[in-house]
């Protein structure tokens, strides 16, 4: 084809511009008045007194009296904003050599000027970052705060009582607001400005921008715990985004609309469609899939086949009835008979014959009643059984006979009858056979055997960097008078998940709680996954406990969300709330259903000591058997949310910030130089594998980040006597468990890490576990493998409450006499981001503090034999780190190449232990409550496998080989299964391959 001539074009642009001229002309002048009123702002900005002189009745212009209003208004509530210092108050950088204050004196270490480049970058830095332990608060809620509305009550700062007095210095420290835009809107979520039609409204009336409202309905479309998209609580109507969002999106949210909205559904048989089939696409039993037209079996749910499906409900029950009263199927014509009367001669109406009892056909089996020497063989074999029966019973009886106690007061005790004026007799006891060792331990107090219950619970304390040896109290009361569980560990290492996984006994992918913040964690999560109805408090106050709480709770558990819905299950409370939860002397605390009070330059520690005190007072006059959780924040980084004029709030985290009485201790003390401590070499993989090694300074933070912490902790320690004082003076010491641990743990240096968690290594996930109490035996040390999830059912036990049969963990054996099902196995799992604490430049030196795709499975393995750490991230890289030679977990064991497939691990290769841990992995990265606890069974069902050295044979090789390996089909911030990869794998039955399965 000829191109066009220079004339062709020009006259093709001319007859473009002809027909779209009064399109053009209107938006000539649409920029003209945009311009102009851009002008009038500016003018009204830097000139308030302009307004004063337009009330007299002024021209103004081409703009109308109701826009002109409108104008002035925003341009008072800009002013209001400047002259009440909202954005005004200079930022507090604290750094290592903070001091605390007691007694209320406040004590500052430096500021940075809104004109230091370095700290502009770095609050931008974090400003950047999405995810953190921090509630981040929207503009409105910022300014409620600032406004001391909501209820929140505190006294005013020396700072602001100065800048009451001279409004004039705020005012001008604050920048001009020469930005100001007419025509534009704000986006709530990212905090950009946009030309008003470019902005969608909710109903809430917040405003989103495109790119916001498409990933929020994208998000939405992925998790239907957030399915329908909302803001403020309010749904948003996607139907009426047409202008914002394409047809295929559209189309997209009303298809997940009508699965969401579809109770029983029915999914595609095919593993690499699995799409949802609409009801209009079900027929006869028969589901057509409208994406690749295959059928499904809605009884077997795998592809439709001809004949009755033997995954039928009725042909299910009809199975269930037959298992229940003994019927047998004909092997012909598989129809059940029922044997009422007669011998095991069965001859079915097909004309099959067979065997009742063992239903083979008949004369080919060993059963009796065919032949006469069967009959009488099986005679002699019932009188010898009945014979060993009743000399059995005759030794055990009687197994336990109650007998009235030498103590007893009441006058006409009888054996199993209530006495007179009381519900029972609170001295009962029995005397039990030497077989029942674990009931013989139980405790019988004056609370009718109930024994009282306190948890002490710190925040991000690890139990690798030796924090425990700078707390003397701590060993004094609790370690040296109870046990130790050295091989204690969080399930996942970061705050929220973890303690909602403590408190339910879950693993987060069965809790939903997989962040600390919203959509994916936090308070609001917790509740919206109807866990608030259905945790350890609730549990214990149906068994009869009091219950109490002081200290952190969740995550996201706000001064606005505080009471809609309360915390369910606590006696009395006295919580921490964001956005001052990690504020150590800016604190803000709630009292059961009162208004959240910040208390100013008040140490949180002394804050918690004298609310634990109280509730322990309370419980302990109610006479009641009670359970009391002490939760402070120490100790985890100290967090600032500050504010740059115009920006959203931003978290500075640095150094935990001790007592002023503790700030003088441990000097020179530093974090301990493990092998793994800013090795030479990078280790790890993903993101870790490429951190550069830190330099001098940053080492040198790092153990003034070290001593901050030891000092924080000794707030803790202070309490921890304070508390076994307090009930040894009660005189309930002897007659009450404590038990003392941490949510995770945290890294200093290890691994080139600046301060944090959320990785898979010991220091992040091994935490500390102490108990002592009535029948634990003192200063012992238990090697047992323990997690987060065993410690709802072990206080349940405690308790002498009924386990919850829906637990994916199991009581720990605190006691020496209990036997419980104990595992060498602790699923590790981990969703999001990781960030960067202090400030020592993030992750690169240069103020990185957020790490993408960090979501990663693991398995950690402890056994006399073995010490393992496996782990596959949602990149799918892996690692394998043998502790028993590696304790520093630097030495990456998974194979790369077929030659390192086969370096010698455990008496075996490197790929046949990993084909173990694969398929163990693939078992507990969706396992549901005995699953998690015996997961081998899942794989050999026929039982013999309990560990990983039985599933070591040689004999299993072929099968490991065969199983699914763990692997992610792409990175996410929260639990999506369909971004997670294979979720089944095989049972072993002893001669069958994989193609029999296949």
């Amino acid at each position: 084809m000829d191109k066009p001539d220079d004339h062709a074009i020009a006259l093709s642009i001319a007859q473009a511009v002809e027909a779209d001229a009064e399109l053009i002309a209107a938006l000539i002048r649409e920029e003209e008045q945009a311009r102009q009123d851009f002008e009038l702002a500016r003018q009204l900005a830097h000139n308030p007194n302009a307004m004063a002189e337009a009330d007299g009745g002024a021209d103004h212009g081409e703009l109308d009296d109701e826009t002109y209003r409108t104008l002035r208004a925003f341009n008072i509530a800009a002013q209001h904003e400047e002259n009440t210092g909202v954005e005004a108050e200079p930022i507090h950088e604290e750094t290592h050599e903070a001091s605390s204050v007691a007694g209320g004196d406040e004590t500052d270490d430096g500021n940075t000027t809104d004109d230091d480049p370095q700290a502009d970058a770095e609050d931008q830095n974090n400003r950047e970052a999405s995810q953190d332990d921090v509630f981040h608060m929207d503009e409105a809620e910022i300014q409620a705060e600032d406004s001391q509305i909501d209820g929140i009550q505190h006294e005013d700062t020396q700072e602001e009582r100065d800048a009451d007095e001279h409004p004039g210095t705020a005012q001008a420290a604050s920048p001009a607001h020469s930005d100001l835009r007419v025509g534009t809107k704000e986006c709530l979520y990212c905090t950009e400005e946009f030309p008003e039609d470019e902005v969608f409204e909710a109903p809430c009336s917040h405003g989103m921008c495109q790119p916001c409202l498409i990933r929020g309905i994208q998000t939405a479309i992925k998790d239907e715990s957030l399915f329908p998209p909302k803001c403020c609580g309010q749904a948003i109507p996607v139907n009426a985004t047409n202008a914002f969002i394409t047809e295929d999106l559209l189309t997209e949210y009303d298809n997940k609309h009508e699965e969401f909205e579809t109770t029983d559904r029915k999914y595609c048989s095919d593993k690499a469609c699995s799409a949802f089939i609409p009801l209009r696409a079900i027929e006869a039993g028969v589901a057509r899939c409208t994406r690749c037209e295959k059928r499904t079996c809605l009884n077997c749910l795998s592809e439709a086949h001809e004949g009755t499906c033997i995954d039928d409900p009725e042909s299910q029950r009809v199975v269930r009835l037959a298992e229940e009263n003994g019927w047998r199927s004909c092997d012909r014509c598989k129809n059940m008979v029922e044997l009422t009367h007669g011998c095991f001669h069965i001859s079915c109406r097909c004309g099959h014959q067979f065997c009742y009892r063992c239903g083979r056909q008949w004369k080919t089996c060993n059963c009796p009643q065919w032949e006469e020497r069967h009959l009488v063989a099986r005679a002699v074999e019932l009188a010898a059984a009945q014979a060993q029966a009743r000399a059995r019973a005759r030794a055990l009886a009687p197994v336990a006979r109650p007998v009235q106690p030498p103590g007893c007061r009441h006058r006409n005790y009888r054996p199993f009858d209530r006495v007179e004026g009381e519900d029972e007799c609170d001295d009962y006891q029995a005397v039990l056979s030497p077989n029942d060792d674990a009931a013989q331990s139980e405790p019988k107090t004056r609370l009718g055997g109930k024994k009282n219950i306190v948890f002490i619970l710190t925040d991000d304390q690890d139990a690798v960097l030796d924090s425990v040896s700078y707390m003397p109290k701590l060993k004094e009361h609790i370690i040296d008078k109870g046990t130790s569980f050295v091989n204690h560990f969080t399930t996942t290492a970061i705050c929220c998940p973890s303690r909602v996984a403590l408190w339910t006994g879950k693993q987060p992918h069965n809790t939903n709680v997989t962040d600390v913040n919203p959509p994916y964690g936090g308070f609001p999560k917790f509740v919206s996954q109807g866990l608030n109805e259905n945790y350890l408090p609730v549990w214990l106050k149906e068994a009869g406990y009091k219950t109490y709480y002081t200290g952190k709770l969740f995550n996201a558990h706000t001064i606005h969300n505080y009471n809609s819905p309360y915390p369910a299950g606590w006696t009395g409370t006295n919580f921490l709330l964001d956005p001052g939860t990690y504020d150590y002397l800016n604190p803000i605390y709630q009292h059961n259903q009162e208004p959240p009070v910040q208390h100013k330059g008040v140490h949180t520690s002394d804050l918690i000591s004298k609310y634990a005190h109280e509730l322990l007072k309370e419980a302990t006059d109610s006479k009641n058997p009670f359970f009391i959780a002490i939760a402070p924040v120490a100790p985890h980084s100290n967090v600032n949310l500050r504010r740059q004029p115009g920006t959203p709030r931003a978290p500075l985290m640095t150094t935990p910030i001790p007592l002023e009485r503790h700030t003088h201790l441990f000097e020179g003390v530093k974090v301990p130089r493990t092998e793994n401590f800013n090795p030479d070499s990078p280790s790890g993989v993903s993101w870790i594998h490429k951190l550069a090694q830190l330099n001098d300074s940053s080492v040198s933070y790092l153990d003034e980040f070290y001593r901050a912490r030891l000092q924080a902790l000794q707030g803790v320690d202070e309490i921890v006597e304070q508390v076994t004082k307090q009930l040894e003076d009660a005189g309930i010491l002897d007659e009450t468990y404590i038990i003392y641990s941490s949510d995770n743990g945290y890294h200093l240096g290890q691994h080139r890490l600046p301060p944090g968690k959320e990785c898979g290594f010991d220091e992040d996930i091994r935490v500390p576990l102490f108990i002592r109490g009535p029948g634990v035996s003192s200063g012992f040390i238990d090697n047992a493998v323990t997690t987060h999830i065993d410690l709802a059912p072990t206080i349940l036990r405690l308790a002498g409450a009924d386990l919850r049969s829906d637990f994916d963990g199991t009581p720990i054996p605190v006691l020496p006499t209990q036997e419980n099902k104990r595992h060498e196995h602790v699923a590790v799992e981990y969703w999001g981001g990781a960030i960067a604490e202090g400030q020592i430049g993030g992750f690169d030196g240069k103020g990185q503090i957020f790490a993408q795709n960090n979501t990663y499975k693991g398995v950690r393995i402890v056994h006399e034999d073995y010490n393992l750490y496996y782990s596959a991230w949602c990149n799918n890289e892996h690692e394998l780190y043998d502790l028993k030679t590696d304790p520093g977990q630097l030495k990456n064991l998974f194979p790369h190449d077929d030659a390192a497939a086969d370096t010698a691990l455990l008496g075996t290769t490197s790929r046949q232990v990993l084909n173990r841990l694969d398929a163990l992995m693939l078992v507990l990265k969706s396992c549901k409550g005995n699953t998690c606890i015996e997961p081998w069974k899942i794989l050999h069902p026929e039982g013999g496998v309990t560990s990983l050295k039985d599933a070591l044979q040689a004999k299993f090789n072929a099968f490991y080989k065969e199983q699914v390996k763990v692997r992610f089909d792409r990175c996410e911030y929260g639990y999506l299964i369909d971004a997670e990869g294979p979720q089944v794998g095989y049972e072993y039955r002893e001669g069958l391959e994989w193609h029999h399965w296949t």
